[in-house]
């Protein structure tokens, strides 16, 4: 289900893509920026449902401190996923809109 809801976000890089025609340096990291991160979006607000579905809160997960281990992974997932998503828009960046 992580893999469908991954891929489904990555359709906000097809907009990205075509303004990163337009040949002009600055404008292309700001539609690969857009597209990273109205696909983040769609990542965590999906995620968050998921999520609440099984009894957390990613609110719970971020200000308390003292919470289980269950919730330290799934900060942990969350958190690396964002990170991977972005090298993978970095990536994307500079070997396709480069």
């Amino acid at each position: 289900e992580l893999i469908c809801v991954y891929g489904y976000s990555l359709a906000a890089f097809i907009p990205s893509s075509l303004g990163c025609i337009i040949p002009v340096d600055g404008l292309d990291w700001v539609f690969v920026l857009a597209g990273f991160g109205f696909s983040s979006a769609f990542l965590l607000r999906n995620l968050w449902i998921r999520l609440q579905a099984q009894g957390s809160s990613i609110a719970d997960i971020t200000t308390d401190t003292n919470s289980g281990e269950g919730r330290k992974k799934i900060a942990t997932l969350l958190i690396g996923l964002i990170g991977l998503h972005l090298c993978f828009t970095i990536g994307l960046k500079f070997l396709f809109f480069s």
